[in-house]
């Protein structure tokens, strides 16, 4: 409820600034957004050379980097996809200690910071 909001909130007060215009822009001409023209369009053997039945590789950048109501809540419960179960089972697979790293950054020789 309450997370929801705040990042539906977020969202709407910072889609039309125009750092994120342009990410969106980018995003929407990388073709994955399903809104996008391109989105599955199968391309003539003219646009991709011998064979017309490839589709158009995906970026993956394309890909929303943003989370709102629609994404996190309309489009996952219309798909009977659980959001909660989903990121917990990607938080349980992907967060633990064998993967983590750790980066020191400082303006100091190796020597003085260990």
């Amino acid at each position: 409820g309450r997370e929801l909001n705040a990042v539906e909130s977020e969202f709407e007060l910072n889609k039309k600034d125009d750092e994120c215009r342009l990410g969106q822009v980018m995003s929407y001409t990388c073709g994955m957004d399903e809104n996008a023209p391109i989105m599955g369009r199968r391309y003539s053997s003219e646009e991709m050379g011998s064979d017309d039945s490839k589709l158009k590789p995906y970026h993956p950048f394309a890909k929303f980097a943003w989370g709102n109501m629609n994404s996190l809540k309309t489009e996952p419960e219309s798909k009977g996809v659980n959001v909660m179960k989903e990121l917990r089972d990607f938080y349980h697979t992907h967060y633990y200690a064998r993967n983590m790293r750790l980066v020191v950054l400082a303006g100091y020789e190796l020597d003085e910071i260990q």
